[in-house]
């Protein structure tokens, strides 16, 4: 063999002996990945160990919780109700409320809201009865978006909260309320409207 062709024939053993080592290292054909290591990042190994992803895996759609809008009040100082956003039409400052005879203990009388007549209800006497004082509030009126035209005389409004529906407790009792949501983790009542209306057109009934 000639001086000129030992340099062809030395690059050539060298050539196969990498290839001999390049069908032994892991991942290649024919030797067993360890079971830690992905079979599809195989072609990605590097020679220090380290694994290239060149996918991002998708990541599944979390559905957004509906939430429901309140307004939390305090029918007297220190005592919170919740009422939904959707039940209240309106809020009033100041208005004069005349006084009608032969009403029950929580109702002061009539408010004028753009020419139709309101019922002013007390929601200290009716919600705490035996907290509230005799006098009027006279402070905030909460107008009812209900059919019977109810304004809520309240003590003022404490906040504002959206609330997820799932944490709405239901109250299958008898009662003027809806059930209860929780605020810093505190149990507020929510008011029923329409059991309200009703227990108002029963108790004028009966005067």
């Amino acid at each position: 063999m000639s001086s000129q062709e030992m340099p062809r024939v030395s690059g050539f053993l060298k050539k196969a002996e990498e290839c001999k080592r390049a069908e032994k290292a892991p991942g290649k054909s024919g030797v067993p990945l360890p079971a830690s290591v992905p079979s599809s990042l195989s072609e990605n190994a590097d020679c220090s160990g380290g694994v290239e992803i060149t996918e991002v895996p998708e990541v599944p759609d979390i559905p957004d919780v509906p939430k429901e809008k309140y307004i939390l009040f305090e029918v007297l100082p220190g005592i919170t109700y919740a009422l939904l956003s959707a039940d209240c039409a309106e809020i009033l400052k100041s208005c004069a409320v005349y006084p009608l005879p032969f009403v029950p203990p929580y109702v002061e009388g009539i408010v004028n809201r753009r020419g139709s007549p309101y019922t002013v209800i007390n929601a200290g006497k009716l919600l705490c009865p035996s907290s509230a004082c005799d006098e009027e509030q006279k402070n905030v009126l909460l107008v009812t978006a209900g059919e019977g035209q109810i304004a809520l005389d309240i003590h003022k409004i404490a906040d504002y909260a959206e609330i997820p529906a799932d944490c709405f407790k239901p109250d299958e009792s008898e009662s003027l309320r809806r059930g209860t949501i929780t605020v810093d983790e505190s149990a507020v009542a929510v008011l029923d409207i329409q059991a309200l209306e009703s227990m108002l057109e029963k108790d004028l009934a009966r005067q």
